[in-house]
């Protein structure tokens, strides 16, 4: 804490010049960069503590005190002023408020996710495939939604690529930002690209019925956004029909196969929605 005390007296006018711009100086530093407290003591005696408002040299002082008044002392009932340059007061800084938004109980809504379905393949090894699926549906309150998926999927071993398309239900426990939901997706998974439709099998193959539970949390931060995550288990049937050759009694012969193929993955996806 710095102290400045001035004692009233008798003075030159250049003197009163040079302590007005003094004053004025240190005041005008003060309040720009700390908080100034000024105690001015009377010749009665008499101690008054408050914030500097206006100093006019030979005239008067102005200080606000802790009452929130702002008294006016005359020059020659003051004895002495003391100015207590104090640390600078550290300005609170509002934090953006972090907002959540209510999830609409009415309207459309476009969806979509990518992920990676995982589990064992045909030889029982792990295997990591890759999903993506887009929806699209209507919000019968604030809880349920109702729509259309379509996606694809590629899995290994047999390698196959499906086009799912069917029916999606999503549930949620919240009304507003973050919340638990449930889903269950279903219907039916077209064969786009299967490794029995090459020169090498020479067969055919189509898809089959799909079925995919699963949880997740979403968290709608903003208006017309959420994000989610979403963890489930994926059953999708398919079937591949193609030549096959075995050894049979000394020598090869070619029979016909039908394979039934189903797919048991557990399925992890990100994504978005979007009123």
């Amino acid at each position: 804490m710095q102290v400045i005390r001035i004692q009233h007296r008798q003075v030159s006018d250049l003197s009163h010049i040079f302590w007005l711009a003094f004053l004025l100086f240190c005041s005008t530093v003060v309040l720009a960069q700390t908080k100034t407290i000024t105690t001015v003591t009377l010749k009665t005696g008499m101690k008054i503590k408050g914030e500097v408002v206006t100093i006019k040299q030979g005239e008067y002082i102005e200080i606000k005190t802790p009452l929130i008044t702002v008294m006016q002392i005359k020059w020659d009932d003051i004895q002495s002023i003391e100015f207590d340059m104090v640390e600078p007061v550290a300005q609170s800084v509002a934090k953006p408020v972090s907002r959540d938004f209510a999830y609409n109980d009415s309207g459309y809504y476009f969806s979509m996710a990518g992920g990676f379905p995982f589990g064992l393949d045909s030889y029982d090894y792990p295997s990591l495939g890759i999903s993506a699926n887009i929806s699209v549906g209507k919000r019968i309150n604030q809880h349920v939604n109702l729509g259309v998926t379509l996606g694809y999927d590629l899995y290994w071993n047999p390698t196959s690529g499906i086009i799912p398309l069917g029916l999606e239900f999503k549930g949620r426990v919240n009304k507003m930002g973050f919340s638990p939901f449930y889903y269950l997706q279903t219907g039916y998974g077209f064969m786009g690209y299967s490794e029995y439709e090459t020169s090498r099998r020479q067969g055919e193959a189509s898809g089959g019925l799909f079925f995919a539970p699963g949880l997740g949390i979403m968290n709608k931060k903003k208006e017309q956004t959420t994000w989610f995550v979403q963890f489930g288990y994926k059953m999708q049937n398919s079937k591949a029909n193609y030549w096959y050759s075995v050894w049979d009694g000394g020598m090869n012969r070619e029979v016909f196969v039908t394979e039934k193929i189903s797919f048991r993955r557990f399925d992890l996806k990100f994504g978005y929605v979007f009123n």
